[in-house]
């Protein structure tokens, strides 16, 4: 816990998505897929088994600070007018971010144990920040945004 430099209710650490996969599947996998072979020493999981149980942030950023491209719209949060996308291993990267059934945001726990409900206009660099435990140590385009309890 000493590791969230932003503070813990800074944090998120879960949150509401209408288009993850189930939590027993290992992204796009199948049982048979995740036996280990003979020649390998541990299992090899498919690479958009990362993106379908969890969310990420993508390197954009409005303002295209330090290079980085404007934010595509598919990546920020998802409400239930725009849930309409079934998660696939071709956009699963796309789709690994909070999405919900509300009108305007989702409710996401946070890591000092409560949980809150947010906006789904929040600012990307908000939404950044709070997927990072140390915003200003993560590979943000924009590492000089600091977050605040008034930004969300």
């Amino acid at each position: 816990m000493n590791d969230f430099k932003d503070g813990q209710g800074n944090t998120m650490l879960y949150a509401e998505s209408l288009q993850a996969m189930p939590w027993h599947r290992a992204g796009f996998a199948n049982a048979g897929d995740l036996l280990i072979r003979e020649d390998e020493d541990d299992v090899q999981y498919p690479i958009a088994a990362r993106f379908t149980q969890g969310m990420v942030w993508h390197y954009e950023d409005d303002e295209r600070s330090d290079g980085a491209s404007k934010v595509a719209p598919v990546h920020r949060i998802a409400t239930v007018d725009s849930v309409t996308n079934r998660m696939t291993p071709s956009n699963a990267s796309d789709l690994a971010r909070p999405s919900s059934a509300h009108q305007n945001g989702f409710n996401a726990a946070m890591a000092d144990g409560g949980t809150r409900f947010i906006s789904s206009t929040i600012d990307y660099r908000v939404y950044q920040a709070l997927l990072t435990p140390s915003g200003k140590h993560a590979d943000v385009p924009n590492r000089a945004y600091v977050l605040s309890e008034e930004s969300f």
